[in-house]
């Protein structure tokens, strides 16, 4: 009977636990990559992407970080519309971040209760 108690018990502990889980888990997974979309959307449209990879390139090889600064500070600003454009691509990378802040908060506090 207590063998029975105690396997009962686990299964549902797992089944709790997998919920909780996923509700810490679900709205990173869901955000970010809606929130990536939307930034790299933009700047497709916006931006000639295989030249500013190349050119973004050349200057991470430089290995200097106010070449790799300036460079990301002037594409930006040469921009056709660079104020609904900067502001997506920040915002869009800032919620980013902040839901990976997130994720990593909710796994390093994350302790599990044996029974």
């Amino acid at each position: 009977m207590a063998d029975s108690n105690q396997y009962l018990t686990k299964r549902v502990m797992r089944r709790v636990y997998g919920i909780w889980f996923l509700r810490q888990l679900a709205p990173t997974l869901v955000g970010m990559p809606v929130l990536l979309t939307v930034a790299f959307w933009q700047i497709a449209g916006d931006f000639f992407v295989s030249k500013i990879v190349e050119n973004f390139i050349i200057s991470l090889r430089s290995g200097n970080i106010s070449v790799i600064m300036n460079f990301m500070v002037s594409a930006l600003y040469n921009v056709k519309e660079h104020a609904v454009c900067i502001s997506i691509v920040g915002l869009s990378v800032g919620l980013a971040l902040i839901l990976g802040y997130r994720l990593v908060r909710n796994f390093t506090r994350l302790t599990l209760v044996r029974i």
